[in-house]
C-alpha cells in the first residue's frame, strides 16, 4: 500500500487530466480544472500555514457543495490537519457542540488543536454565531464570498480568495508559488498515514448520539485502492447531489472522482428539476443517490421533461433500495441500477454491486471490495453471539480490513463495543451472504433512523424530548410512512399527569432545536415506555406495535 497522504494519492494523476474540468458549479457553469484543483490545493495549504494552521489542527466545514469545498478539504489534509465535516443544516447549538467535541482532539505534543471553520453564505449566520460561542478566532474563519453574520452584516474572517493569495516564507520548498509537486511531496513527508487523522466525520455508529469517527490517511487511501476497478470512471461525469459532508459524498466526489479523472457537476442541494437539468446539460453518465431519489426517478412525471439518456448507471447507497423501485428506474431510464454498501466507520465503501449481478440480484449490496474479511454472527434477541452462522443464514454482518476506522474520538468504550478483539467491526446490520459471495441486508439491529439517507440518532431526540416540561418519558423509533414509504423518526411519548400536550406541540418543540432532517415526523402518546429489568428501552416492542 502506498505510504502516502490522502491528498497526494487523490491528486497524483491531476496533471494527466490537465485542463479537463474536475468540478463544475452546475448553478452557474463555473469550473475548476484538474490543474487548477491541484494548484489551488497547494496555495490553500500555504495560506493555511501562513494563517497559523499546523499539523493536528482541525477545520470544521459548515458548507453546501461548492467549488471551494474540495480545495479546502485536501489543503487541510495536506498540511497534516483534520477535516471535520458538519451538516449545513445544523443549528447554532449543534454546530457549537461539534466544534467543542473536535476541540477535544489531542496533538502529539499533548495540547489541544486550534479550531478553524469554513462557511458559505447559506450557513454563515449560524456558523459565525457558533464560532463566537465557542471562541474560534476571526482569523481562523475561512469564508466564501457573500457570507454574513446573524445581523445580516458582512461576516468577519479570511476570504477564500485571500487565503489562496497568502504567501509564506517558512513553509517547505519556499512560497505558495513553488511548483505544486514540490510542496505536495514536502508536506507528504510530514504526515504519518497510519496514525494521522485525515477526516473526522460524526456518526451514531450502531447506537447512541453522534461520535467522531477517526479516519486516517491510510484508511482513505486503502479504500481507494480497494475500490479500483469498480467502474470505468475516467471519462464519466457525476452529478454531485450527495452532500460532501456525508461520507458517501466525500468518497464519491472528493476522493474517487478526482483520483480517476471523473468530472463532478455540483449542486448545493437536491431539487429534482435542477438535478435533472444538470444531467441533461452535462451529459451525466454515472449517478450516485440515496433511495428517496430513486423513488422520484421511478414515479415523478417531471423526469420525462428532460433528456437523461446519457445515464449508464445509477448507484444507490446510504439505505436499502427496494427491488421494485430499482426495476422501475432501470426500465424508465434504460440504465443499470445497483446498490452499494458502506459505513462512515468503513471509510466508507465495503460492498459494490457489479453490472452483471445488478439485474439478477437487485436486492443485493454486492460482493466485498478487495482486502475485506467478513463473518456473520448469530443474533439471539437483541444480542449478538459469538457463533458464526453458515452461508445463507441470517446474522449480524461484521467486517475487517484496512478501511476500518481507527476508532471513535475519545470513546474507547464505544470503540471496543464496535470493533472486537479480532479486528472485526460489528455493523449492526442483519443480513446474509449467498454461495457466490453476494451480500444482502435484510434488517438493522441498530436503532438509527435513516431519513432520506441521513442518520438520525433516536438517543439524541429522546434526550431532547425529555427536556420538555410536560413529557415524562419518550422513545424514538423508525416509522415507515405509508404515503411515500419513507422512513421517518416517530416519537412514543408519555405525558406527565394532568397536562395538555398535543402531537403538534411535541413536533414543534423538537423542530426548533435540530436540523430539519432530524425532526420528529410522527407522534403517538402511550401510558408507559416498555423497558427491560435493567432499564433498557425495548425499542423492538414499539417497532412491532407501530408496524402492527
Amino acid at each position: 500500500m502506498p505510504s502516502s497522504a490522502w491528498p497526494n494519492y487523490v491528486l497524483e494523476r491531476a496533471s494527466t487530466y490537465g485542463d479537463k474540468p474536475a468540478f463544475i458549479d452546475a448553478t452557474d457553469g463555473r469550473a475548476l480544472s484538474f490543474n487548477d484543483l491541484k494548484s489551488q490545493v497547494v496555495r490553500a495549504a500555504s495560506g493555511l500555514i501562513e494563517s497559523g494552521f499546523r499539523r493536528g489542527d482541525v477545520l470544521v466545514t459548515n458548507a453546501t457543495n461548492c467549488l471551494e469545498y474540495p480545495v479546502l478539504v485536501h489543503a487541510v489534509a495536506l498540511v497534516g490537519g483534520i477535516v471535520s465535516p458538519a451538516s449545513p443544516l445544523f443549528t447554532v447549538a449543534e454546530l457549537s457542540n461539534q466544534l467543542r467535541e473536535v476541540g477535544r482532539c489531542t496533538k502529539e505534543d499533548g495540547v489541544a488543536p486550534q479550531l478553524f471553520l469554513f462557511a458559505v453564505p447559506s450557513t454563515s449566520a449560524a456558523a459565525v454565531a457558533a464560532a463566537d460561542e465557542v471562541g474560534v478566532p476571526v482569523e481562523h474563519r475561512v469564508l466564501a464570498d457573500g457570507c454574513v453574520d446573524d445581523a445580516g452584516a458582512p461576516a468577519a474572517g479570511v476570504g477564500f480568495a485571500e487565503l489562496l493569495d497568502r504567501s509564506i516564507e517558512d513553509a517547505p520548498e519556499g512560497t505558495a508559488l513553488c511548483p505544486p509537486d514540490s510542496l505536495l511531496e514536502a508536506l507528504n513527508a510530514k504526515v504519518d498515514p497510519q496514525e494521522d487523522m485525515a477526516i473526522l466525520p460524526f456518526s451514531s455508529g450502531t447506537t447512541g448520539p453522534p461520535k467522531g469517527v477517526m479516519l486516517t490517511h491510510r484508511n482513505m487511501v486503502a479504500n481507494l485502492l480497494q475500490s479500483d476497478g469498480l467502474e470505468p470512471y475516467q471519462g464519466d461525469t457525476f452529478v454531485g447531489i450527495l452532500p460532501m459532508y456525508h461520507i458517501y459524498g466525500t468518497w464519491a466526489f472528493l476522493s474517487y472522482a478526482p483520483r480517476h479523472g471523473a468530472t463532478v457537476a455540483l449542486l448545493p442541494r437536491f431539487e429534482l428539476g435542477a438535478f435533472l437539468k444538470a444531467i441533461e446539460t452535462y451529459r451525466v453518465s454515472l449517478v450516485h443517490i440515496a433511495p428517496p431519489v430513486a423513488v422520484l426517478l421511478a414515479k415523478d412525471p417531471r423526469v420525462d421533461e428532460y433528456d437523461v439518456s446519457s445515464v449508464r448507471a445509477i448507484v444507490s447507497g446510504a439505505a436499502p433500495l427496494g427491488e421494485d423501485t430499482a426495476a422501475q428506474v432501470a426500465a424508465r431510464l434504460d440504465c443499470v441500477v445497483k446498490q452499494a454498501y458502506g459505513m462512515t466507520e468503513l471509510s466508507p465503501i465495503n460492498n459494490w454491486m457489479d453490472d452483471g449481478g445488478a439485474a439478477s440480484r437487485a436486492a443485493s449490496i454486492g460482493p466485498l471490495v478487495g482486502g475485506t474479511d467478513y463473518k456473520v454472527l448469530r443474533v439471539a434477541g437483541d444480542e449478538t453471539t459469538d457463533e458464526v452462522v453458515a452461508v445463507g443464514e441470517v446474522g449480524e454482518l461484521c467486517w475487517r480490513g484496512p478501511q476500518v476506522m481507527k476508532g471513535y474520538l475519545n470513546r474507547p468504550d464505544a470503540t471496543a463495543a464496535t470493533i472486537d478483539g479480532d479486528g472485526f467491526l460489528h455493523s449492526g446490520d442483519i443480513g446474509h451472504v449467498d454461495n457466490d459471495g453476494y451480500f444482502y441486508v435484510v434488517d438493522r439491529k441498530k436503532e438509527l433512523v435513516k431519513y432520506k439517507g441521513r442518520q438520525v440518532a433516536p438517543a439524541e431526540l429522546e434526550a431532547l424530548l425529555l427536556e420538555h416540561e410536560s413529557i415524562a418519558d419518550a422513545c424514538v423509533v423508525a416509522h415507515v410512512r405509508k404515503s411515500d414509504g419513507e422512513e421517518v423518526p416517530k416519537a412514543f411519548v408519555v405525558r406527565k399527569p394532568n397536562v395538555e400536550l398535543s402531537a403538534d406541540d411535541v413536533q414543534a418543540f423538537v423542530a426548533g432545536r435540530v436540523a430539519s432532517y432530524k425532526k420528529v415526523r410522527a407522534v403517538e402518546f402511550i401510558d408507559a415506555i416498555p423497558k427491560s429489568a435493567s432499564g433498557k428501552l425495548l425499542r423492538r416492542q414499539l417497532r412491532e406495535r407501530d408496524q402492527g
